[in-house]
C-alpha cells in the first residue's frame, strides 16, 4: 500500500500546514470531517507516551488515505514526524513516543509547541488537518483557593468575603486569569483578576469578591495564559451578593478540569461547543442544596479573626492533571483566548 508522500517530504508538507497554508482544495478543508477525538491541547508529562486518535480520514475511491504528523517545539524543524495509514472507516491512531522525543531533542520541562495532523488521500490530495497545542509538562496545579467570610464590625454577622488564593504548578512568567462563567448557560460573565506567575510557578492573590453579581450560579475558571492549565469550580450560588461556599474552599469540579473557549471579541455569546442544556454538576442525592445567603454567624462558618485568613483545608485534589499524568493519559484543555 502506498503511504502518500514520503517521510523525506513530510517535514516540508507539514511546515506549510503549520504556517497556515490552505489545503489543496479549500472546499475540502471547509467540508472535511477530519478531526481529533475531543482534543484541543495535548498535555502530557515528559516520561509518558501519548496516543492521539481521530476520524475523518476516509478512503477515496476504495484506496486508503494516510495521516502525516509532526511535532514542533518553536518554529524550526519538527522534533518528530511520521505517517500512519488510516483505517477503512476513516479512523486513525498515532502513537507519540514522548519520552524518546524528549531525550532525542534534549527538551526542557516544560516545553510548549504544536502538533500537526494532516490527512492525505491516495492521490496526494489534502483532505483535512488539525493542529492542537502540545504541552510537555510534569507540573500539576495544587494549593489553596478559598472564599473567606468575616465579621468586620464585630456584630456577630458575616458581612464581608474575599478571595484567598495560593496555587503552584503554573509556568514561570505566564499570567493566570480568574474569570466567571454562568453555570446555567455556559456564557462568559466577566474577568475577576489576573495574577503574574513567579519564578517558582506560584500565584498568590487576596482581594474582595464582587458583590454586584445578579443572583444565580457561577463557575470560577482559573486558567494559565501559556496553554490553559488550571481548574474549573463546581457551580457556586450567589444570592444577594453573597457567595455560598462550604468550608470556604472553592469547590473544584474534577470532571471539568479546563474551560470551554469563548470569543473575547463577543463574550456575551455562548461558549463554542457548550451544551445549551448542560447536565447539572450537582448530584441531588449526594450534594447538599445551596444554602440561602447567610445573615448571622450561626448560619455561617466561624468568623475569621481580624487580620487573619480563615483558609480552610485547601483544595486537596485540585485538578485532574495529576491523576491523568500518573496514568499516562492526555489532559484535554480548551483555551479561552488565543496566545
Amino acid at each position: 500500500m502506498r503511504l502518500g508522500r514520503s517521510i523525506a517530504a513530510l517535514g516540508g508538507a507539514l511546515a506549510l500546514v503549520a504556517a497556515g497554508t490552505a489545503l489543496a482544495s479549500p472546499a475540502a478543508a471547509d467540508e472535511s470531517d477530519f478531526q481529533l477525538n475531543d482534543v484541543d491541547v495535548i498535555r502530557t508529562a515528559p516520561d509518558k507516551a501519548v496516543t492521539v486518535t481521530g476520524t475523518g480520514c476516509a478512503p477515496v475511491n476504495g484506496k486508503p488515505s494516510v495521516v502525516l504528523w509532526a511535532l514542533y517545539i518553536g518554529i524550526e524543524d519538527p522534533v518528530a514526524e511520521g505517517v500512519v495509514p488510516a483505517n477503512e472507516d476513516g479512523t486513525w491512531s498515532v502513537d507519540l513516543d514522548i519520552p524518546g522525543i524528549v531525550k532525542d531533542n534534549n527538551l526542557s520541562d516544560p516545553s510548549t509547541g504544536m502538533a500537526s495532523f494532516y490527512c492525505e488521500n491516495y492521490n496526494g490530495e489534502g483532505i483535512g488537518m488539525a493542529q492542537p497545542s502540545l504541552q510537555i509538562d510534569s507540573t500539576d496545579v495544587d494549593g489553596k483557593a478559598a472564599i473567606v467570610s468575616s465579621d468586620t464590625d464585630g456584630d456577630g454577622n458575616y458581612d464581608h468575603q474575599h478571595f484567598d488564593i495560593d496555587l503552584t504548578g503554573f509556568t514561570p512568567g505566564e499570567t493566570v486569569t480568574f474569570y466567571l462563567d454562568n453555570a446555567e448557560t455556559g456564557h462568559y460573565v466577566r474577568d475577576l483578576f489576573e495574577v503574574p506567575v513567579g519564578g517558582d510557578g506560584r500565584v498568590v492573590y487576596t482581594g474582595d469578591v464582587p458583590t454586584d453579581l445578579p443572583d444565580g450560579k457561577y463557575r470560577i475558571v482559573i486558567q494559565g495564559s501559556n496553554y490553559g492549565e488550571g481548574l474549573v469550580s463546581k457551580p457556586i450560588e450567589v444570592a444577594h451578593g453573597w457567595w455560598n461556599v462550604q468550608n470556604e474552599d472553592i469547590p473544584v469540579d474534577p470532571d471539568n478540569p479546563n474551560p470551554n473557549p469563548v470569543d473575547p471579541d463577543n463574550p456575551d455569546n455562548p461558549n463554542p461547543g457548550v451544551d445549551p442544556n448542560p447536565t447539572p454538576t450537582a448530584d441531588p442525592t449526594t450534594d447538599p442544596a445551596p444554602a440561602a445567603a447567610p445573615t448571622t454567624a450561626a448560619a455561617k462558618p466561624a468568623a475569621a479573626k481580624p487580620g487573619l485568613a480563615n483558609t480552610g483545608a485547601g483544595l486537596g485534589v485540585v485538578v485532574v492533571a495529576g491523576g491523568l499524568l500518573a496514568a499516562g493519559g492526555i489532559l484535554v484543555a480548551r483555551r479561552r483566548r488565543a496566545a
